[in-house]
C-alpha cells in the first residue's frame, strides 16, 4: 500500500469512475483529433490548451485525494482544490455507503462519515478496516456499523 505520511490513506479507486474521469477526456480528444485531421490539418496544437489543463485537474484529483489523521482532526484532502478537517470529536459515525453522491471520494465503496448533528461527508479511504481503527482509537465514542 502506497501512502505519503504516516497516518495517511489514499482514496480507493474505482474503475468506473476512473472510465468516466479519463475515458471522458481520452475520447473527445481522439474524437478533436480525428475532426483535425479531417480538415485538413495534421495536427492542431491549439487542443493542448484545452487537454492539458483538463488532464493536469484530473490527475491532481485522481492522485491528490488522501484522508490524514492528525493529532485532533480528520483532514480530507482532493488534491489542491478541496480541503477539509474534521474534529475527531465531532464525528458520530462511520457506516458503509454505496452512493454516487459527489463526494471526496474515487470509489463507490464508500463510508459515511456523520458529524456534529446534522452534517455528513462521504470518504472512500484504500484501507477502511485499518482506517477506522485508527480513526476509533482517536475517539472511542464513534459508532462504527461497517
Amino acid at each position: 500500500m502506497i501512502r505519503r505520511q504516516p497516518n495517511s490513506y489514499p482514496s480507493k479507486r474505482s474503475f468506473w469512475i476512473g472510465l468516466i474521469l479519463w475515458g471522458i477526456i481520452g475520447v473527445s480528444f481522439l474524437l478533436s483529433w480525428y475532426l483535425s485531421f479531417r480538415a485538413g490539418k495534421t495536427f492542431d496544437y491549439k487542443l493542448l490548451y484545452v487537454y492539458l489543463p483538463l488532464i493536469l485537474f484530473v490527475s491532481s484529483i485522481w492522485f491528490g485525494t488522501f484522508y490524514t489523521l492528525a493529532e485532533d482532526h480528520l483532514e480530507i484532502k482532493v488534491g489542491p482544490w478541496f480541503k477539509k478537517k474534521l474534529p475527531y470529536k465531532n464525528i458520530t459515525k462511520v457506516e458503509k455507503n454505496h452512493s454516487f453522491i459527489s463526494a471526496p471520494a474515487l470509489s463507490s465503496d464508500r463510508l459515511l462519515l456523520k458529524f456534529n448533528r446534522y452534517d455528513e461527508i462521504l470518504i472512500s479511504p484504500l484501507d477502511e478496516i485499518e482506517f477506522v481503527s485508527q480513526l476509533k482509537r482517536k475517539n472511542p465514542a464513534i459508532r462504527v456499523d461497517i
